[in-house]
């Protein structure tokens, strides 16, 4: 290979000199116009069979290991040069490059707004990493904030996770408001401004999924189980009403809910009649096998998002959201499930007390907006027009106006749900909110209208595929809550990461950045 290697770099450095006076000399004895064409015809077809026999070549310098498989690293782009092509070794090399959450490019993006939310970061982007698989996320700080989540952001960039995240300030994604606007304007005008860029920038890069939550929201399956009734009683009657005909009065068998009660919400009609009630609990009832197999969303959508009733609500799908308190088990009433696996977390070193999802499972009543609020949403963009991604947006729980519907459904037609935590009074008051106070927290942090132990088993599987060691240096500031007090506007307007290289940011746009403050517009419900 190596002679023949030299003879074509010959060929190219000097033989091309001589050939070009043979081909000429050729030519010009050519002078019948048919023939000259047929001539460069053929050293048109010898120069492209040329070029292919050197690129098949070089293919062979491509190093192969012994599974015939190009040897490179999947990772997020955010690798320095000087790791590309290395294989991770000591404390991150605990993850084989075949498992589902490594895949490159199979798994969920996500638009996230952070303001002190440093104490749920890392447990919030653990959890969705292992259950969606969370594999593209874009950061927006409000610089109000007064603690910085960067550090948390750059460990997870940079540790070879196959997670690409990447962080955008203000400018980044052009959001400005006019310095005669009240020092109170809502906080919601930030978050509009970053969904509608975040959107556009994965749609243009044919990303489908993506997921438009908070750092205090938990996306799950709705089990049937989950509903007020015994779970194998309600699976007893989904069964019983498909057996018979009449669907539309064995709906009520399941889940009797209030139709005037919803519609005072502008509740969609459709998620209100009988057939689709009954069509819903049909879905969850066969989520029992997906979650016992501990199956991704991602790789649950790919067998459901062509047949309905995905395949008519993906575009925009509306997930309920169930609230939970700070009120905490006592050990005498404690689940059988929370209390080995709390059990064998402390055996590994960690502390139940650091995550939400391992503490807090009192929640309130499904069945009533009290609480639980709006729902959020779960955009498909392969089935969006670009045209509809917006910043004019009436609410972010209803980001695109013409596909999503009214962000309320009534919790048993919902095939997913979002378990949303208020956490200890020291997370609460850590945000700088003006429409937070202790009053607001006492009244919300004692509902007690159920319970639910659905996510208790995610943190032993995600230390199961990633290791002890890193898993503890990934998770080192769960629960732990810090506390500022200058905002990092005044410390640092412009907070960045060791991140892709570009974000299509139009530098060259100019603009007047003004901060401001959340709005105490609805503050018990915008929580």
């Amino acid at each position: 290979m190596k002679r023949t290697l030299n003879f074509i770099v010959y060929f190219g450095e000097h033989g091309h000199v001589r050939t070009k006076h043979a081909i000429m000399k050729f030519l010009n004895y050519n002078k019948n116009k048919n023939t000259r064409n047929q001539n460069q015809i053929c050293i048109i077809i010898l120069l492209v069979t040329s070029i292919a026999l050197f690129n098949i070549l070089l293919i062979t310098w491509i190093p192969i290991d012994s599974n015939n498989h190009i040897k490179q690293l999947l990772l997020s782009s955010n690798v320095p040069d000087e790791e590309k092509g290395k294989t991770p070794t000591s404390l991150f090399s605990s993850i084989e490059a075949t498992t589902a959450h490594w895949k490159p490019t199979d798994g969920f993006a996500a638009c996230l707004l952070l303001k002190d939310d440093t104490s749920k970061l890392s447990e919030w982007l653990a959890y969705h990493w292992l259950t969606l698989p969370l594999k593209y996320l874009i950061v927006g700080i409000d610089p109000t904030s007064t603690t910085n989540p960067q550090p948390i952001l750059e460990l997870w960039n940079t540790s070879h996770m196959g997670i690409e995240i990447i962080l955008w300030n203000d400018v980044d994604y052009h959001h400005w408001i006019n310095r005669t606007l009240d020092e109170l304007h809502r906080h919601r005008s930030r978050q509009k401004h970053l969904y509608s860029a975040c959107m556009k920038y994965y749609k243009d890069r044919n990303r489908t999924f993506v997921i438009l939550i908070d750092a205090d929201e938990f996306i799950t399956y709705n089990l049937l189980s989950n509903d007020d009734n015994d779970g194998d009683e309600v699976t007893k009657e989904v069964e019983m009403a498909f057996d018979n005909d009449e669907k539309e009065e064995k709906s009520t068998m399941i889940q009797e809910i209030d139709v005037e009660y919803f519609r005072q919400f502008s509740c969609p009609e459709k998620y209100l009649t009988s057939s689709y009630i009954l069509t819903m609990a049909q879905t969850r009832r066969e989520l029992t096998h997906t979650q016992d197999q501990y199956r991704t969303l991602w790789d649950y959508l790919q067998n459901q998002s062509t047949i309905e009733p995905w395949y008519s609500e993906s575009a925009c799908h509306l997930i309920s959201r169930l609230f939970f308190s700070s009120i905490e088990d006592h050990d005498d009433d404690v689940d059988t499930e929370l209390t080995s696996t709390r059990a064998m977390l402390q055996k590994e070193g960690f502390d139940v007390q650091d995550f939400s999802t391992l503490r807090y499972f009192h929640h309130a009543n499904e069945m009533t907006f009290a609480f639980n609020n709006y729902g959020k949403v779960m955009i498909d963009l392969s089935k969006i027009n670009p045209s509809e991604i917006t910043r004019i947006m009436s609410s972010i729980h209803r980001p695109l106006p013409c596909t999503c519907l009214e962000p309320v459904r009534p919790f048993p037609t919902s095939i997913l749900k979002i378990h949303h935590y208020i956490g200890s009074w020291e997370q609460y008051s850590a945000r700088s909110d003006v429409r937070r106070s202790r009053e607001v927290y006492d009244k919300f942090a004692s509902v007690d209208q159920g319970r639910n132990y659905d996510l208790v088993p995610w943190l032993q599987r995600f230390i199961d595929i990633v290791g002890v060691e890193k898993s503890h240096v990934l998770l080192e500031s769960a629960g732990h809550v810090v506390t500022g007090t200058v905002p990092l506007m005044e410390l640092n307007p412009h907070i960045t990461l060791q991140a892709p290289q570009s974000t299509d940011v139009d530098k060259s746009v100019e603009c007047i950045v003004y901060y401001y403050y959340d709005s105490i517009e609805n503050q018990e419900q915008n929580m």
